[in-house]
């Protein structure tokens, strides 16, 4: 466990180390504009301030929600600033009320664009609620309102309030249906720009989403050989499918794998001892946790830990004194916490090394060096 702790506070020193300035330009409340380096790291808050420096080497400046009137962070994000109207509700499933109505208040707040174009979709999102609007040909800012709570006759069953349908309804056309459109992120970012094209518009901007999922083919060569009593372990191969998802926040540099993987063991060659058993082989399903202080479109490096690993593995089992039977056994363990690794990736091939840390029984390789290919048809 200690050395788990210290991996992690590396990790976050990593985080740390990672997070960067990116070219933007502020618009000032007078209007006027300046370019320079605006620190951004894909927050999951919409953030109401902006850290400033007009190079590398100046020093910071802090710009405030009373400063600025919008920001663009170049190919990262745009932001503006706009008196709404939000609704203030609990939106924590132990906490909503057995209430539909919406508590509305008036705030100036700093709003995130998603799409820009003839109807324009912006996001806001705090400790409090996410909460969505629009503006279209007038130019006027609208909300899109939402909410859930509990039927007042079952604290089971909950209720939607789902009134930004409605106002979705003036922008719907034969390819941006309201009927099925949840408050999300992706669904509305899905209606607005189908709208956007029913309404002829061909110069529609869209946020990136930087949230890529990877399909990997997998191959290593495993090290260690440790000695028990029936058998012994030699070095084996293991082949394997990995899917990876990286998260949308902290610039990507986290993600979440899950993999299925295949080792063949090296077999021992036949001995004289009464009893024996040879380790034949091992099947894998492994969750991991990973981040990338080094993450780039073509160079990226990564640490990871296998949060949940299950195995179970199969032996041969032979007696000789009782006409030499083969029997076929298999064991299985659930471990947390066992494997730690490390890679470097260029565009779709990584190399990677893993390190065994746990103590047990099935884990028979101590350390694994080997190759992924991203395949790129599924990113």
């Amino acid at each position: 466990m200690k050395l788990i702790l210290q991996i992690f506070t590396l990790l976050l020193s990593m985080n740390a180390f990672s997070q960067n300035f990116k070219p933007a330009e502020i618009t000032l409340e007078n209007n006027s504009k300046i370019s320079g380096l605006v620190f951004y790291n894909a927050p999951y808050h919409t953030p109401q301030s902006f850290r400033f420096k007009a190079s590398e080497t100046s020093a910071e400046k802090i710009f405030n929600k009373n400063d600025i009137k919008s920001v663009n962070i170049n190919n990262y994000g745009e932001f503006v600033k706009t008196d709404v109207e939000i609704s203030r509700h609990d939106e924590a499933q132990n906490k909503i009320s057995y209430n539909g109505k919406f508590n509305i208040q008036k705030e100036n707040l700093i709003l995130e664009i998603l799409v820009k174009g003839t109807n324009t979709l912006y996001k806001f999102v705090d400790e409090k609620n996410t909460a969505f609007f629009y503006s279209a040909n007038d130019g006027l800012m609208k909300s899109l309102f939402y909410k859930e709570y509990y039927h007042p006759d079952s604290e089971s069953i909950i209720v939607k309030n789902n009134e930004f349908r409605t106002d979705l309804k003036n922008l719907a056309c034969k390819d941006a249906s309201v009927n099925y459109v949840k408050y999300s992120d992706s669904e509305l970012i899905k209606f607005f720009k189908k709208a956007n094209e029913c309404a002829g518009d061909t110069y529609q901007t869209i946020k990136k989403d930087y949230t890529k999922n990877y399909l990997k083919v997998v191959a290593a060569k495993n090290f260690g050989k440790e000695k028990y009593d029936i058998y012994d372990v030699k070095s084996s191969y293991t082949f394997g499918l990995e899917f990876e998802r990286n998260m949308p926040f902290v610039n990507n540099s986290f993600s979440i794998a899950f993999a299925a993987n295949y080792t063949i063991f090296d077999r021992d060659e036949e001995k004289t001892e009464i009893h024996y058993a040879n380790l034949a082989n091992q099947f894998e399903v492994a969750l991991m946790l990973r981040f990338y202080p080094l993450n780039t479109k073509k160079y990226k490096v990564f640490v990871g830990v296998y949060a949940f690993d299950w195995s179970m593995s199969n032996y041969v089992t032979r007696t000789f004194y009782s006409g030499n039977p083969i029997v076929k056994e298999n064991a299985s363990q659930l471990l947390t916490l066992n494997n730690i690794e490390a890679g470097f990736r260029y565009k779709d091939f990584e190399i990677f090394g893993l390190l065994n840390i746990s103590q047990n029984y099935l884990q028979r390789n101590s350390a694994s060096i080997g190759l992924k290919y991203n395949l790129p048809f599924v990113k």
